[in-house]
């Protein structure tokens, strides 16, 4: 039964995860294709009836709304949720069909083709890197979409810098920022300067960011770094 102060029932209900769980499952039953359609149909109008239902009641019982994922007491595991190959799929339909009139149905064999080997890396990465399990219980909710999104970037880095300890503690403990602008992040960390100025020494304490091109076009602002990121010399 679902219980709207549980953050994991709260994840499942979004439509994505009821959508690849619904492929899934008829995938293992093995039912005919136009019976998979009709249960997709059906799903999404049962859904968006919930929501107008929803909206209609916290209007006249507003101390009843739901309260923010974040307030539940199992938060930490319903972020996981994100990475279940039910909600990666599910996704990736409701992309397809968002985009439906520019081509999107007819990429979708190869998206989903995509995410199943996504799937497949995340769950190698994850148990390559049980820090990051750890500092998942603190990741923002909706920075689990930018880790999915640039998963083999990010992998390749944590894997392109596995003997430089110092610079991947520095990504684990700062992670949400790492996601949030990880395209200076990973431009700097691939950079020559980088490897000469910091990797090819050890240096103990490896910036994040460029500091001469921090300090020439103020890009980001360092203050709003988490503890423990230092400039570099």
């Amino acid at each position: 039964m679902f219980n709207p102060n549980c953050a994991v029932d709260r994840v499942k209900n979004h439509l994505a995860y009821k959508i690849g769980s619904c492929v899934l499952n008829n995938k293992t039953k093995k039912s005919p294709f136009f019976i998979l359609l009709f249960k997709l149909y059906k799903i999404k109008l049962e859904h968006y009836k919930e929501l107008k239902n929803y909206q209609i009641f916290i209007k006249l019982f507003p101390s009843l709304r739901y309260p923010k994922l974040e307030e539940c007491h199992d938060y930490r595991e319903c972020v996981k949720v994100k990475f279940h190959l039910s909600y990666m799929l599910g996704q990736t339909i409701l992309e397809a069909d968002k985009n439906k009139f520019k081509g999107g149905y007819f990429r979708l064999w190869h998206d989903i083709k995509q995410v199943n080997q996504e799937y497949k890396n995340i769950k190698i990465f994850l148990q390559q890197y049980d820090l990051i399990i750890e500092k998942l219980n603190n990741i923002e909710f909706q920075n689990i979409d930018l880790l999915i999104k640039n998963f083999h970037s990010v992998f390749y880095i944590l894997n392109f810098h596995k003997d430089y300890q110092e610079i991947i503690n520095i990504i684990i403990d700062n992670f949400d920022y790492f996601l949030n602008n990880f395209d200076v992040i990973e431009e700097w960390l691939l950079s020559d300067d980088f490897n000469e100025k910091y990797k090819k020494i050890s240096h103990p304490y490896p910036p994040l960011l460029d500091p001469i091109g921090l300090n020439a076009d103020n890009k980001i602002n360092y203050q709003s770094l988490g503890g423990g990121i230092l400039l570099g010399s």
